[in-house]
């Protein structure tokens, strides 16, 4: 087998048996192995088209290629479905969001249970579906036969959806009332497992595709600068993308479409309730916080880059970090309730058997880690200013779509490595 580079190596599965392998490494398909042109071989490049050396295999190998014209028909359609499924929900919403709301909620866990499936038939039940399917003992070509709906959707399931009756809710309504394009680079990194892992056929076609404005979902030359930044994205990558927003739409149009089955034409409209839902942040009786944007992004409103908000969350850490550390230096109770709770962490409890005092050495490196976490983030804090200062020196906003500066393009790259390895 070949080496796989670390983005593919990170995902992928090993194969589970020799027979497996040598099945895959010998499979008889039409299409050559394809060498695409910008033999670009970093992350961002490999995320957009399967190197040669792994077409070879069955998991990674294109399927057909595709002229211009049927690559642009299929982007089209998806563009299109995407596009009238989104204004029936925006208009189903607007005149019977209360009466969805109602049918939905007063539901049983077993009617709701019934009625996604009745919407999805292929919709998995519980959680980790994709990790059961792939050490199940199940081919990989059954796989993508009957299972290519939940790999291009992995946050959905049937367990998630019923047990919190709001998150349908919240996905019906944030897929509605933004724009189609502001979910790319959401949807896009949901495919980066199956992408990698080869559970998807894939078509080829060597041009990119248009990810933001009037231009959105249209094909265009390869570009290697705008792929990086993700303005265009590889076509067989992109078609997955546009393919899992049709499908997650029109999932949702036959739900909402199921919901308001019989619903007489002379009722009132109303979306009062729904409103003041939403306004509350989602929240189910009990619960004192509104949603989490983290834990519940499938759920909430798309994730936006903005600074401004980046500058005030990396203060909020330095005057936090900045404080503790004060505190263990001035306040002798302070500092003994924290020397306390560390004692009861695993590590130090177990080296207490070690010669050489090993669990006040243990204590020392918490302590000094503390430092190091004040420290962090008073680098995120640094690099966020020299940010927001070289967009309003460029006057770029936050959102838009042209190209940036060097100077920009090289402190976001600092920014993201320095958070990348502050969460390793």
């Amino acid at each position: 087998m070949p080496q796989l580079n670390h983005l593919q190596a990170c995902c992928a599965p090993p194969f589970r048996n020799e027979l497996e392998c040598a099945e895959i490494y010998t499979f008889q398909t039409d299409v050559p192995i394809l060498e695409h042109e910008s033999h670009c071989r970093c992350v961002g490049g490999l995320s957009h088209f399967y190197a040669a050396s792994l077409q070879k295999y069955y998991r990674w190998h294109y399927t057909k290629v595709l002229s211009d014209d049927q690559a642009s028909n299929i982007l089209g359609n998806y563009v299109k479905s995407t596009t009238d499924d989104q204004l029936f929900l925006v208009a189903s919403v607007r005149h019977r969001g209360d009466e969805i709301l109602h049918r939905w909620r007063k539901r049983s866990h077993r009617k709701r249970e019934a009625l996604l499936k009745l919407a999805e038939p292929d919709l998995p039940k519980t959680k980790g579906f994709i990790a059961d399917l792939e050490y199940d003992n199940v081919d990989l070509r059954t796989l993508r036969e009957k299972r290519r709906k939940c790999f291009l959707l992995p946050y959905l399931d049937v367990q998630t959806l019923v047990k919190d009756p709001n998150k349908l809710i919240g996905l019906i309504h944030h897929r509605a009332n933004y724009p189609i394009e502001a979910w790319v680079n959401f949807d896009h990194d949901q495919l980066r497992c199956s992408w990698s892992s080869g559970y998807l056929d894939v078509e080829y076609n060597p041009g990119c595709v248009f990810m933001y404005g009037p231009d959105y979902g249209k094909l265009t030359a390869y570009d290697w600068q705008a792929t990086h930044r993700l303005q265009v994205v590889g076509f067989p990558r992109a078609r997955l993308t546009f393919e899992a927003q049709a499908t997650l739409m029109s999932f949702l149009r036959r739900i909402v479409e199921l919901l308001l089955d019989r619903v007489p034409e002379e009722q009132p409209a109303s979306a009062t309730n729904w409103n003041e839902l939403i306004r509350g942040g989602l929240k189910t009786p009990g619960e004192v916080s509104s949603w989490s944007s983290f834990t519940h992004q499938p759920f909430s409103p798309p994730p936006t880059f903005d600074v401004d908000v980046l500058l005030s969350q990396a203060a909020a850490r330095v005057d936090a970090t900045g404080d503790h550390l004060w505190l263990l230096q001035t306040e002798p109770s302070y500092l003994k309730r924290n020397l306390s709770n560390m004692s009861r962490l695993a590590s130090i409890q177990s080296a207490r058997a070690l010669p050489h005092a090993a669990s006040s050495k243990l204590t020392v490196q918490e302590l000094h880690a503390d430092i190091q976490l004040h420290w962090f983030w008073k680098d995120v804090l640094g690099l966020s200013h020299q940010l927001r200062e070289a967009y309003a020196a460029h006057q770029v906003a936050f959102d838009s779509a042209a190209p940036i500066s060097e100077e920009t393009d090289d402190l976001l790259y600092d920014l993201e490595v320095l958070l990348i390895r502050g969460a390793q």
